[in-house]
């Protein structure tokens, strides 16, 4: 029965995760051939799009976004301000965006959920056990196999946080605000440069 449930409960995630994606927002600008950096003096706009990737939709530029880096948004989740762009062009840089989307999905959103699923059926397990000492160790056996999963899976982030902040990676490479965040320049297409 335990299986069954937790087999029905996984499916449904899976199959309602592409309704659950983010939308995010990354900056573009007009990036100079011979250095790869933006154009000095073009102010580099914000972009939003929604989904994983962020590329080959449409998407909005130069929107307004809040102090927490949200896009201001109306009630229908237009954005307030800028432009949109059908089919934005895809380029390199949009594969390391979708390669971070999708990690940051998994982990704050896949993850999280799929724990609070297998501690709702431990618990379920637990109090249907009825005094059979079998199913109650079967139920502990999941709380501790769930604690033990989150805290393999966010502890190795910190640890890698840790060493590659002791090896110094932020000299070497240049991510300055540490290696789990994408800030590689996107090219606006040309009637969009300000």
């Amino acid at each position: 029965m335990t299986k069954k449930i937790l087999g029905f409960s996984l499916s449904l995630l899976f199959f309602l995760a592409p309704t659950l994606t983010l939308a995010g927002v990354y900056q573009a600008c007009d990036i100079d051939p011979e250095t790869g950096e933006c154009v000095e003096g073009v102010e580099p706009q914000n972009i939003y799009y929604e989904g994983l990737v962020p590329c080959g939709q449409s998407v909005w530029t130069d929107i307004q976004i809040d102090g927490n880096g949200d896009p201001v948004l109306d009630a229908e989740g237009v954005p307030t301000s800028g432009e949109k762009i059908d089919d934005f062009p895809c380029q390199l840089c949009h594969i390391f965006a979708m390669v971070d989307n999708a990690v940051k999905f998994i982990l704050i959103q896949i993850i999280p959920l799929v724990a609070v699923v297998m501690f709702v059926v431990a618990g379920i397990v637990f109090f249907t056990a009825g005094g059979n000492p079998e199913r109650v160790r079967q139920a502990i056996k999941l709380f501790q196999g769930v604690v033990i999963g989150l805290v393999i899976v966010y502890a190795a982030w910190l640890i890698v946080t840790f060493i590659l902040n002791i090896v110094g990676v932020a000299d070497w490479t240049g991510l300055q605000n540490g290696w789990y965040k994408i800030d590689c320049p996107i090219q606006l297409p040309p009637e969009n440069i300000h």
